[in-house]
């Protein structure tokens, strides 16, 4: 039990105790002390108030008043070495307050000395006085023994750098390191290191172990590495700058800052200190840094000067006039100058409100040594009563769209006075016309003064517009820049033109949008841009059937697939000049329609399809519409085989039939609009199959399959009527540019066909041969141009050549005849006199057709040394995808062992890919002869060499070029010797003829292509092929 009591002086609250307390000790009336006690603690007044209470767990106050305050422990943990802990005391405080009340008594259960053993003991303390309890105090102790040892955290290991002893040499360092963490659940820990810190440490690397022991001996260790190197360096010294200090007498205390020194950490000591009194005068300071490596020295001079006095000079004297209605007048002036020290005040300070007459301002400046004072007059005078002056704003003009506008003009600048009003005031709603507005200021003398103003209001003139007219050019690019005159715009500026002129402008029609503003409206006008494309577009490949309808007259219909039949006209179609691509045919929906024979290529049993064309509809009255037809009926079935796009009611459908027929409606409607419409339909058989629909070259809509196969038949083609069961279902207006390809064309693919308009598929060609060899010892060579008219009228045009060598003639004209073809024959010199073996010089041939883009075309020339080859003339034909030709070649003038090497060339020379197999490797892959023998150039003795060359897909259309090369010097890079070109014509239609003779019937089988005899027992199949079977 703790007892606490203090002997302040007595409150003057404590009367009735001390009262009390003499009673106690002169008891009259059977008053004794222990009723006076209970009176004044159990029932004290309010000056003497009491907070009774118990406190368990947490512990705290559980009585209180002037004269005494109980505080009862919580719970709480004694952990003990052995198995028992005998508590002197529980720590129950009582503390008394006023010397004059005897202090309570404190009684616990069990009391304090009593042996505790290992576990929980409840605690019950009383506090009171001869049986009368204030409060009641309820803890427990619980004890615990310490077996838990001690946590210790050890420093990080150090590393000490140390300057060699220069008496022995001895290499080590005093090494002060910082001390472990320790921490015990008994609260007492005390920690032990060997070696200690700030021990000598020999250089090397000391372990230093570290214990941790609480009082019941439980024990943790840690250890860290104390590792001294010989590295320490003596340390630099940099002094301050010199100082310059100021006396008011004759010495000064100077406080200057520490020297820089290097390593940190070295002892630094300066004489005289930081802070010595320094007499007038200069005075050196030097100071010294050491350490174990070395000692440095600097000096610097601190010069201490007597303090000049301070000087100040105040503004000129100030007038100023006070306005009328006023009392005081806030004056502002300027500080006064101060040299040598610091304005202490001015009074009456800037800013006072002074009233009428005389005020002299005094101001005051010091510094450390001295005081100076100087002072000027401020005089307030009363105003004479002058007039306010006011200046209105400028006449405003402005326009409105409204019967009224609201104007906010500018306040009048007034002087001497305030503004009263204007009228009308700011913010009105002004009405067309002039309205003059009047504005007053006043003072508070009481004198007035006004101006005034107009404010012109007019109505918005109406706004007008009016753009330029629609504009039509031609262009060769894919857009061509178009500058065109600003719209004429009245009452109103124009904002902008969207694309604005100098745009690039794409082919096809652009609606420009002009827009013009003025206060009241915006509105706009529009026209059109038109670029229509001078530049054709490459015919894509794969194509098996294209009728241009470009002839003015007659009645054939030029296919331009090379090798194809032409169509024919039937009953009349009449030719459409200038419209759409070059020329077209109108058909006139009652009985005309042009026939192509059939021929194997458009048969398409069970490839992909593109069909594609230019229609401008008439058919008003809507129907069944064909474009093209190729049907045949199977006798005795209701079903015909083939294909068949046409419009229904205008709706774009195609028609397959097979084992069953099948239809496709697109859904989407050719407009009747007056203008021609680029449709387009493909069939792609791969996966489940699928038909896609195209209006003027985007994709319309798309119909899943399955695709029914085959649809092979050998009915004729009709365009602008079905072909079966008999010519019907006529095209009522006109059609251009029909094409037929055996694979399914891409989006981007049939994109272009659509957006080179009116330039179409390019019909005029130029092919030039490449790596044509100079003959031996010769000095020029002749390379043919060849120019290809694919137009049913005469193409003029011009040429020219250029390129890194001597042309004696270079340029030149011709007119190539319809449907034709002529070579322009080029003169092409050496580029120089030793062109080495191997070098490929290619030359360029521009072709200039009238009222169209220029074409280029490249070849190439090549000087092949002794060594020489031979190859087909002219282009070779490779009929169908099946079979190969084997094309024969021969080479001379090689080194033993010399391979030879043959590559296939794409029409745009770019090595293929995708279309020919040489000697029946994969599309792409050179035919390698690694081992050529060696024959003399020219001689009888030249190696043959025979190509088997195959077409993988089918390409009537491009020639392809294969270059024969061979490594001609030894070097190992292949040099080319020559080339040779191939092509893919169309093969008619096989035929099958049963020839009676005297020894019965044979079946003469007839094919210039790579067809396969089938057999079946009926005309649905199944077909196999006949084994052997041969043409013949």
């Amino acid at each position: 039990m703790n007892i606490h009591t203090p002997t302040p002086p007595v409150p003057g609250g404590l009367l009735r105790a001390w009262a009390c307390h003499l009673r106690t000790l002169l008891p009259r009336r059977g008053l004794t002390m222990l009723a006076c006690l209970a009176a004044l603690l159990l029932n004290p007044s309010r000056t003497l108030a009491a907070t009774p209470g118990t406190a368990t767990a947490g512990g705290g106050v559980i009585f209180s008043n002037e004269c005494l305050v109980v505080t009862c422990p919580g719970d709480r943990t004694i952990f003990t070495c052995s198995d028992i802990v005998t508590p002197a005391s529980y720590g129950v405080i009582v503390e008394n307050r006023c010397p004059a009340i005897p202090t309570p008594t404190v009684t616990c259960t069990p009391p304090p000395g009593t042996p505790l053993g290992l576990g929980v003991h409840p605690i019950h303390c009383t506090v009171g006085f001869a049986g009368a309890v204030l409060a009641d105090c309820d803890f427990v102790l619980t004890v615990v023994r310490d077996t838990e040892p001690p946590k210790i955290e050890c420093p990080q290991s150090l590393v000490v750098l140390s300057c060699p002893d220069p008496a022995t040499g001895a290499c080590g360092a005093i090494v002060n390191y910082p001390a472990p963490i320790a921490s015990d659940n008994s609260g007492a820990v005390s920690v032990v290191c060997n070696p200690p810190s700030g021990s000598f440490f020999p250089c090397g690397d000391t372990v230093v172990t570290c214990v941790a022991f609480d009082r019941c001996q439980n024990q943790s260790v840690c250890k860290f590495l104390v590792t001294v190197k010989e590295g320490g360096k003596p340390p630099t010294l940099k002094c301050p700058e010199n100082i310059v200090a100021y006396a008011c007498k004759e010495t000064a205390v100077v406080t200057y800052p520490d020297p820089t020194v290097d390593p940190a950490g070295t002892t630094v000591i300066c004489i005289p200190p930081s802070g010595s009194v320094f007499p007038l005068g200069t005075h050196p300071v030097l100071c010294i840094a050491s350490n174990a490596c070395g000692i440095a020295r600097c000096e610097f001079l601190v010069t201490v000067k007597p303090m000049p006095p301070v000087s100040i000079q105040c503004p000129a004297s100030i007038t100023v006039t006070l306005p009328c209605g006023k009392d005081c007048l806030p004056v502002f002036y300027p500080s006064p100058i101060v040299m040598n020290g610091a304005l202490e005040s001015c009074n009456p300070p800037s800013g006072s409100c002074l009233t009428p007459g005389t005020h002299v301002v005094v101001c005051r400046a010091t510094n450390e040594c001295s005081v100076a004072a100087c002072e000027f007059v401020i005089t307030v005078v009363k105003a004479q009563g002058e007039p306010p002056i006011i200046r209105c704003p400028q006449d405003i003009s402005l326009r409105t769209c409204k019967e009224c506008q609201i104007v906010k003009y500018p306040d009048p600048v007034v002087v001497n006075g305030s503004l009263a009003l204007c009228t009308p005031p700011s913010g009105s709603c002004f009405p067309i016309g002039v309205t003059t507005v009047v504005c007053i200021a006043t003072n508070s003398c009481g004198l007035r003064a006004e101006c005034s103003f107009n404010v012109v209001v007019r109505p918005v003139e109406k706004l007008q517009i009016k753009c330029p007219p629609d504009i039509l050019v031609k262009s060769c690019s894919p857009c061509e820049v178009v500058t065109y005159p600003a719209p004429v715009v009245v009452g109103g500026a124009l904002v902008s033109c969207t694309p604005p002129s100098g745009t690039c402008f794409p082919v096809g029609s652009t609606t420009v949008v002009c827009i013009a503003t003025n206060e009241c409206e915006k509105i706009e006008c529009s026209f059109t841009v038109t670029v229509e494309p001078t530049q054709c577009v490459k015919p894509p490949a794969n194509m098996v059937l294209w009728l241009p309808f470009d002839e003015p007259s007659g009645i054939v219909a030029n296919n331009i697939i090379s090798g194809a039949p032409n169509g024919w006209h039937m009953n009349g179609p009449v030719p459409v000049p200038g419209q759409k691509v070059l020329n077209s045919l109108r058909f006139d929906g009652v009985n005309d329609y042009v026939a192509v024979p059939n021929y194997a290529a458009i048969i398409l049993s069970q490839s992909d399809i593109t069909i594609d064309a230019w229609v401008f509809r008439r058919d008003t009255d809507g129907g069944r519409r064909v474009i093209v037809s190729k049907m045949r009926g199977l006798p005795g079935t209701p079903v015909a085989r083939g294909y068949e796009f046409y419009l229904n009611n205008g709706i774009m459908n195609l028609l397959l039939g097979g084992p069953s027929l099948q239809n496709f409606n697109s859904g989407v409607g050719v407009p009747i609009d007056g203008n021609w419409h680029h449709v387009a339909v493909t069939v792609q058989r791969s996966g489940t199959g699928l038909v896609d629909f195209y209006l003027d070259g985007a994709l319309a809509a798309s119909q899943p399959g399955p695709i029914v196969a085959p649809i092979g038949s050998a009915a004729p083609l009709h365009v602008g009527a079905a072909t079966w069961p008999a010519p019907q279902d006529f095209w009522r207006g006109a059609i251009d540019e029909l094409e037929i390809f055996n694979r399914a064309l891409t989006s981007a693919e049939i994109h272009s066909l659509w957006a080179a308009d009116r330039a179409g598929k390019c019909k005029i060609k130029i092919y030039i041969p490449w790596d044509v060899a100079f003959p031996p010892g010769g000095g020029y060579v002749t390379v043919p141009a060849f120019v290809f008219n694919d137009t049913p009228i005469p193409q003029p045009m011009g040429w020219s050549a250029s390129g890194p060598m001597p042309i004696p003639v270079s340029s030149g004209t011709f007119v190539i005849a319809p449907n034709s073809i002529t070579n322009i024959l080029v003169k092409l010199c050496r580029p120089t006199n030793d062109v080495p073996v191997g070098t490929v010089v290619e030359w360029e041939f521009m072709l200039v057709p009238d009222n169209a883009c220029p074409i280029m075309g490249m070849g190439s020339v090549l000087h092949p040394g002794k060594a020489s080859a031979t190859v087909p003339p002219g282009v070779v034909p490779v009929p169908g995808t099946t079979r190969p030709v084997r094309v024969r070649t021969g080479v001379s003038g090689l080194l033993t062992g010399a391979p030879v090497r043959y590559r296939a060339i794409g029409p745009d020379m770019v090595p293929d890919q995708t279309m020919i197999s040489l000697n029946g490797l994969p599309p792409g892959t050179p035919f390698l002869v690694p081992f050529a023998p060696a024959a003399p150039a020219g001689s009888p003795d030249e190696m043959v060499i025979e190509v088997p060359v195959q077409f993988v897909h089918p390409d009537p259309i491009s020639p392809f070029t294969i270059l024969l090369e061979a490594d001609v010097d030894g070097d190992g890079a292949f040099d080319t010797l020559a080339s040779f070109d191939v092509s893919n014509p169309v093969v008619p239609p096989p035929r099958l003829v049963i020839d009676g003779r005297a020894d019965g019937n044979h079946l003469l089988w007839e094919d210039e292509g790579d067809g396969i005899l089938l057999s079946s027992p009926s005309l649905d199949g199944p077909w196999t092929p006949i084994p052997g079977a041969r043409p013949g």
